[in-house]
């Protein structure tokens, strides 16, 4: 194995096969009728280069390539340009509206949980503004212990 491959690197490793791109399909039509066609009358052409010969046939379409964006022009751009970013507005908008609403519902849920256990209205009533503000100095000096 070796001693072929010794013998045949150059053959082995040069490369039989070139795919060309043509930008217009009327380019590589005027191309194919140029070359005369093979002897056995099949659909490929052949050529001679260096010797070789080479043989001309259409290559299948690709399957990984997306062609449709390559013809697109400016004023077919510009629109779906301002289609995405207004999409984007709305979608970002709607995101920030959904997480505030989240916020304060969360907030009307713990409260509805966890009712606060002072009614400040019935305070002020029961005890009149002045009272209530001497309370409530008295509890904080009782809570953070200040003398």
């Amino acid at each position: 194995m070796t001693d072929y491959k010794d013998k045949n690197f150059v053959k082995l490793t040069t490369p039989n096969t070139a795919y060309v791109t043509f930008a217009y399909e009327e380019a590589f039509l005027k191309t194919m009728e140029s070359i005369e066609e093979s002897t056995d009358g099949s659909s490929t052409k052949k050529l001679t280069y260096d010797g070789e010969e080479l043989v001309i046939k259409r290559a299948y379409q690709p399957t990984n390539l997306l062609w449709e964006n390559f013809e697109m022009t400016e004023k077919e751009r510009r629109p779906r340009f301002i289609c995405a970013i207004i999409s984007l507005i709305i979608f970002g908008l709607a995101y920030f509206t959904m997480a505030s609403y989240s916020n304060q519902l969360s907030r009307v849920l713990s409260y509805l949980k966890q009712p606060s256990t002072v009614n400040c209205d019935q305070m002020f009533d029961f005890y009149g503004y002045k009272q209530l503000e001497t309370l409530t100095a008295m509890e904080f000096a009782d809570s953070y212990m200040v003398t």
